[in-house]
């Protein structure tokens, strides 16, 4: 598997400006899917939030990062699974399975305001009702 480090060669930069670019990349309309993907495996939730909201990233990436950040680990990450939901390519199936997630809606509910939890539960709706 492609690593990211394999593309670009952003070890002499300081950690500061490593993280930016990685961070301005992740949410570059015009990054390639590809790259977007190698990405994913960042654990920076500003990164993997940034993943999630741009409509270049792939339907097959935003549904890894929905199964690597749901369940358990969803109250930390709510944010990240929030953005799915405004993603053009969000699979009708993850969808399905964001809004049918008991402990996703209430991670949400908890983490985010009332008026966004609402928000987040009409797009699902919207998306699966095509």
């Amino acid at each position: 598997m492609k690593k990211f480090s394999d593309l670009f060669n952003i070890e002499n930069l300081d950690p500061k400006e490593r993280a930016d670019f990685i961070y301005n990349l992740a949410l570059n309309h015009s990054t390639a899917p590809e790259t977007l993907k190698l990405l994913a495996q960042d654990t920076s939730l500003d990164v993997l939030r940034a993943l999630a909201i741009n409509p270049n990233t792939s339907s097959e990436t935003l549904t890894e990062l929905a199964e690597v950040w749901g369940g358990s680990m969803v109250r930390y990450f709510s944010t990240i699974l929030f953005a799915l939901t405004w993603n053009p390519n969000l699979p009708v199936g993850v969808a399905k399975i964001l809004r049918e997630d008991e402990k996703l809606v209430q991670a949400i509910s908890r983490n985010k305001g009332v008026a966004d939890m609402r928000r987040m539960l009409k797009r699902l709706d919207e998306i699966i009702e095509g």
